[in-house]
């Protein structure tokens, strides 16, 4: 895994053994962070990592500016490499071994992104999604990512889309609070 851009540009990071994780490609790294670059300022900004798996995402948002990185994921091994990457590239985190919903139902702070990326095959962005919302996880002007499956289906009406983005069998939703 390496870095595609920001002040840890071209920095290779330690990759995940296991086959289960399936790290975010550079190309959709790349279109995140543009897209994303084009709607807020990165700095002095959090970002909040739903299903981490490697990390990846987190770290490249670390690295084109934003000031703070938390990190939630279930499986103990993918934690120990998120600090174990964090440890190389000389970074503060708060990498958290939790239920990602579990942790959307105990609000302790607000996020300007939030970036929900589970598996494809699931429910578990609509839930996400349902939580951010009812939880007030999202700073005003803030900005919800979701990864998921080309032809996953999400019900969400709570939230505006901004902007849907294809590439090959992902796809990138951006979304903000649906102001009334």
């Amino acid at each position: 895994m390496i870095i595609t851009g920001g002040r840890f540009r071209s920095r290779k990071l330690v990759s995940p053994s296991e086959k289960v994780v399936k790290p975010t490609l550079s190309k959709v790294r790349e279109s995140v962070f543009n897209i994303l670059s084009s709607r807020i300022n990165f700095e002095g900004k959090s970002f909040l990592d739903l299903f981490a798996g490697s990390g990846i995402v987190g770290f490249e948002a670390i690295s084109r500016g934003f000031d703070s990185l938390t990190a939630i994921d279930l499986n103990a091994k993918n934690i120990a490499l998120l600090k174990q990457n964090a440890q190389i590239l000389g970074i503060d985190g708060k990498f958290i071994k939790y239920n990602a919903l579990n942790f959307l139902k105990n609000p302790s702070e607000m996020f300007d992104v939030i970036y929900i990326d589970p598996p494809y095959d699931s429910t578990l962005a609509n839930e996400s999604l349902k939580l951010i919302l009812k939880n007030n996880f999202l700073k005003e002007g803030g900005i919800v990512v979701v990864e998921t499956q080309f032809d996953h289906e999400l019900n969400i009406s709570d939230f505006k889309l901004l902007k849907n983005v294809i590439y090959g069998r992902c796809k990138l939703l951006f979304y903000s609070k649906n102001l009334i």
